[in-house]
């Protein structure tokens, strides 16, 4: 029987070390835990292998992205893992004569350090859990919101061909909707199982384009028509940019499987698998994005969220545009609950209702030079000097 079918956190590496540590980690990989650039530095390269170290050592380590597992595997695992049920296919990551090829991440230097965790969690693709050397799906995530993962996508795309005639929406579908495209090297995955990447186009007002496509979307909701449980389902994850005049939405099926979700469900399974209460765990946590901060504040338990330098973030926590609205996302609760500690850069977060407080550090004004990403949060890291099983009650 399937690893899969008969519970894939018992004896699990994720378990074995949160259990004797009682931390969990979870990051981000673009724009965190690695830059966007196809040769990192040296020095980012080293940041990436110390921070997994560190994190290793302490406790469990999950990465939490919108990357897709197969492109958080190496070959070896990626071999184990179709032998314990993974069917994904393979991506394909390295590019000749402007066509995708597949080639082992070990070969492609932008994936060092950033593969086989003891966890990953892909929106839209599900949990994956490490067991000995292969992944397994951890079928749960998906079951317990009763979400019927082969036939959703096809429910949302015939309610968006009713609700889309003049094609706002469907004109912004990320190349991965199109099959064809991964078969014929244009892109280096195949289509998401769960979710939808939507991006309006450029010279079209973002916030204008976001409240359509979310009016379209749910205006079956509450109705008897046959598309309104579809209606329902979706919940909208925002990934803009407004710096870059980039506004995006991710469209999966529930509310509960967003990175806070992910977080709550993991510690929730490793809690039960070893048999320690969830509030004796702690989680450290770092991303650059909106979803990432809303994870680390709300998710999980009490520890660490780390803001990575170069995160545009800052300049609305801490910096010039402080407490502004965040591409149509107001921050004024969070910006007037991170309460300063004693080291620059570094606050308490709590909010009523929450059972431990967060300690952020927004690594822009914590770390000194110019450090982003990696080398950032290694800093942090540095700076909790090893102790990373001691944070607020």
């Amino acid at each position: 029987m399937s690893k899969a079918l008969v519970g894939i956190y018992p004896n699990s590496g994720l378990v074995a070390k949160a259990r004797e540590e009682r931390l969990l980690s979870f990051m981000d990989v673009d724009g965190t835990t690695a830059s966007y650039s196809d040769n990192p530095s040296d020095q980012e390269i080293e940041a990436r292998r110390e921070i997994r170290e560190i994190l290793e050592t302490h406790g469990g380590y999950v990465l939490t992205t919108a990357r897709t597992p197969e492109l958080c595997m190496s070959e070896r695992v990626l071999r184990a893992s179709r032998q314990a049920g993974f069917s994904r296919l393979d991506p394909k990551c390295y590019i000749e004569n402007g066509v995708r090829e597949y080639r082992p991440l070990s070969m492609i230097r932008k994936y060092a350090h950033l593969t086989d965790p003891d966890a990953i969690h892909s929106i839209g693709v599900g949990i994956w859990i490490k067991h000995e050397d292969a992944f397994c799906l951890d079928m749960e995530f998906y079951a317990r919101y009763q979400v019927e993962r082969q036939k959703w996508k096809s429910g949302v795309r015939s309610l968006i061909d009713m609700v889309d005639e003049d094609r706002l929406i469907r004109d912004g579908f990320s190349e991965l909707e199109d099959p064809d495209n991964h078969k014929n090297g244009v892109v280096d995955v195949q289509e998401l199982e769960c979710r939808f990447e939507i991006t309006a186009k450029p010279g079209i007002d973002g916030l204008a384009w976001k409240k359509l496509v979310r009016e379209r979307l749910q205006g079956l909701r509450g109705t008897a028509h046959p598309l309104a449980r579809i209606a329902r389902s979706i919940e909208f994850i925002d990934e803009s940019n407004p710096a870059r005049g980039r506004y995006q939405l991710y469209l999966v099926p529930h509310k509960r499987l967003t990175k806070e979700g992910a977080f709550n469900h993991i510690l929730r399974q490793v809690s039960q698998a070893s048999g320690i209460p969830t509030s004796e765990f702690i989680t450290f946590s770092s991303g650059d994005r909106m979803p990432d901060l809303k994870a680390g504040l709300f998710g999980g338990n009490r520890g660490y969220f780390v803001l990575p330098g170069g995160s545009i973030l800052t300049e609305y926590l801490v910096g010039g545009k402080k407490g502004q609205d965040f591409a149509g996302q107001s921050l004024k609760s969070i910006v007037r609950r991170l309460k300063p500690l004693d080291k620059k850069g570094w606050y308490l977060f709590k909010m009523l209702g929450m059972t431990h407080p967060r300690v952020v550090v927004i690594a822009d004004e914590a770390v000194r030079g110019d450090k982003t990403d990696a080398e950032s949060i290694l800093a942090v890291l540095k700076e909790i000097n090893g102790d990373l099983q001691t944070a607020p009650a």
